[in-house]
């Protein structure tokens, strides 16, 4: 286990002092425990952000392949559609 120095402002260490007495915790598994908050929080947003990816892959894909079916098969192969009239 490895042993980092914070600093922070006085008034933040005894808001935090205080959160651990109430909790009836050590200032040292408070921030343990809130650094597993943090890390659990990252990685679903980690996750999230790669199935989102993965999603706009998909349709870009997906709309390509319907463009490429109206080019071929509605357009008969035509750079561009012939319109009304």
């Amino acid at each position: 286990m490895s042993t980092p120095t914070i600093r922070l402002p006085d008034d933040k260490h005894l808001r935090l002092r205080e959160l651990a007495r109430r909790r009836s915790m050590s200032i040292n598994k408070l921030m343990e425990e809130l650094a597993t908050i943090s890390i659990t929080e990252f990685d679903a947003e980690t996750r999230f952000r790669a199935v989102v990816r993965a999603a706009n892959c998909f349709m870009t894909a997906t709309y390509w392949e319907v463009g490429r079916r109206i080019v071929e098969f509605e357009q008969g192969g035509k750079r561009r559609a012939e319109l009304w009239g």
